[in-house]
């Protein structure tokens, strides 16, 4: 589309990713039940619309795992880095 913008958003920003209709108030984007809406963490949102269900599902599930898999990974090194060094386990031979 003319209108289309190209875009970079970190996963980790992703707060929700919703389905059809329910996120056009929300994010105040015109959604139907073919579209997929990112909603980040700072207010905004990004809108995806797809050719038909199938594609919009496998797009929300796969997406959804890439987010909830970083948020994860950080979430791991967030507690590595709060025991601090001091509680690694050295094994010994």
């Amino acid at each position: 589309r003319r209108d289309s913008k190209k875009r970079s958003v970190p996963l980790e920003q992703v707060s929700e990713v919703v389905v059809g209709e329910e996120a056009g108030e929300q994010a105040e984007l015109p959604a139907d039940e073919l579209c997929v809406t990112l909603l980040l963490e700072d207010g905004s949102a990004v809108g995806f619309r797809f050719d038909d269900l199938g594609e919009r599902d496998i797009f929300a599930l796969c997406l959804s795992m890439f987010v909830d898999g970083r948020k994860g990974e950080l979430s791991r090194r967030y507690a590595e880095l709060q025991k601090g060094p001091a509680s690694k386990k050295v094994n010994r031979v």
